[in-house]
């Protein structure tokens, strides 16, 4: 480790004051990282001593040399191959490893786990009173309470061919191999209804603010269905799709195809836009609160955002395949968990704020908590949170008797509380 004993001048932006030494500077692609510094360190050096360094919560990954992004990581019992799920008030994080499913807090506490009966599962999905809905063994869906126990469990006679989806109200929808979309009573697992598909359903029925849903089947048919089970309209794809479509907030639905467009349908199932984007889509977009719409590209390896009117805003370029859709925090910056193994933080104009590096390659999007808490699951066995801007208020107000701190950071250095420790070359 070597010790800068110069003083440490670097602005709230990361951009190096005057007199700062290059060094100093945030890294221009926004990643950082630190490797682990021995028992005690020499302070930086300047015309006025530094204070006393109070770490406070500044994470102790500092001197171990792990990422100060990450704010807590739960280990699980396998590798997470499916993404968590987040109760409507963020105060409790849902994640299944296949084997097991786990309740936590948002702060990483584990309050229960649960074992399931097979490995074949779908991803947890959180209802609008907490609830949280699976299917499991293939043929049975299951609910559970916030606190764990198992509320009731449906079984159907054909094998489920979804991930189940929530409507506003409550209700539960799934496709079954029998060719029909399912609608079940969140609170108590009854039927309500079931439709008929030509072929098997989608991964995942999107469901639109008016409890319409929407659903493509194997050979291309597009349908949407009102919230009592009658079909709107069915209409024929423009082009092949692999993936699961969305649901905007005025009813649009989008429809991501492997001919390199994304379409888009009103609620009568008449085309509005197409985009071309230049690579297969296999993932729907995510819209923000403005109308601006995400788009991940995979082998165009890229995140593109687009207007509500399907015009392209800007392009970020990643390293790797764009498998999964970003996710957007309440700030407004938008994550994105890429095939290059990096965890990326954009800003909405589709700058690197910072990146992340893991040894395993992240295939799952990221899920944002209603509090702006911001999780990943990867195939490493573990369940991160990492910390936002709204976290960072958050444990401030939690203890108002700390000082001030001050954390930059660059691509060879840490500096805390004007204190610069510079990373093993």
């Amino acid at each position: 480790m070597k010790i800068d004993s110069r003083p440490s001048r670097v602005s709230q932006s990361g951009a190096p004051m005057p007199g700062a030494s290059p060094s100093q500077a945030q890294a221009s692609d926004g990643s950082a990282s630190c490797a682990a510094a021995p028992d005690g360190f020499v302070p930086g050096g300047g015309a006025e001593p530094p204070k006393p360094l109070d770490l406070g919560k500044v994470s102790k990954a500092l001197f171990e040399g792990e990422s100060v992004h990450v704010r807590w990581k739960f280990r699980a019992k396998d590798d997470f191959s499916m993404p968590p799920a987040v109760s409507p008030d963020g105060e409790r994080v849902y994640a299944c490893d296949g084997k097991n499913l786990y309740g936590l807090t948002r702060k990483g506490d584990l309050l229960w786990e649960e074992k399931l009966d097979s490995w074949t599962c779908s991803k947890p999905i959180c209802g609008p009173d907490g609830s949280v809905y699976l299917w499991d063994k293939g043929k049975q869906l299951k609910s559970f309470a916030p606190d764990g126990s198992l509320r009731w469990m449906h079984p159907f006679e054909s094998s489920i061919q979804s991930s189940p989806a929530v409507g506003p109200d409550g209700t539960v929808f799934l496709c079954t191999q029998d060719r029909k979309l399912n609608a079940l009573n969140g609170a108590d697992g009854s039927l309500k209804w079931s439709a008929p598909m030509d072929f098997f359903g989608s991964p995942r029925p999107a469901v639109a603010a008016d409890g319409s849903v929407s659903l493509v089947d194997d050979q291309d048919m597009l349908y949407r269905f009102d919230g009592d089970g009658n079909l709107m309209w069915k209409k024929k794809s423009p082009g092949k799709v692999n993936g699961p479509l969305s649901a905007g907030r005025d009813g649009t639905t989008y429809v991501p195809s492997e001919d390199g467009k994304l379409y888009a349908f009103n609620g009568k199932g008449v085309q509005k836009w197409s985009h071309k984007a230049g690579s297969p889509l296999r993932k729907p977009p995510v819209e923000g609160d403005d109308g601006t719409l995400y788009l991940a590209t995979f082998t165009g390896k890229s995140i593109q955002a687009l207007t509500p009117e399907g015009k392209k805003k800007w392009e970020f370029p990643m390293e790797h395949f764009a498998e999964a859709p970003p996710a957007l925090g309440k700030d407004g910056t938008i994550y994105v968990s890429g095939y290059d193994t990096n965890f990326y933080a954009l800003n909405s104009e589709g700058s690197l704020l910072w990146k992340e590096k893991f040894e395993v390659r992240l295939s799952e999007p990221p899920v944002v908590g209603a509090d702006g808490s911001v999780y990943l699951a990867a195939l490493d066995e573990h369940l991160y949170s990492f910390k936002t801007v709204e976290l960072q208020e958050e444990s401030l107000a939690e203890e108002p008797e700390r000082g001030p701190r001050s954390i930059q950071i660059d691509d060879t250095s840490v500096i805390i509380g004007g204190v610069k420790i510079s990373r093993k070359q």
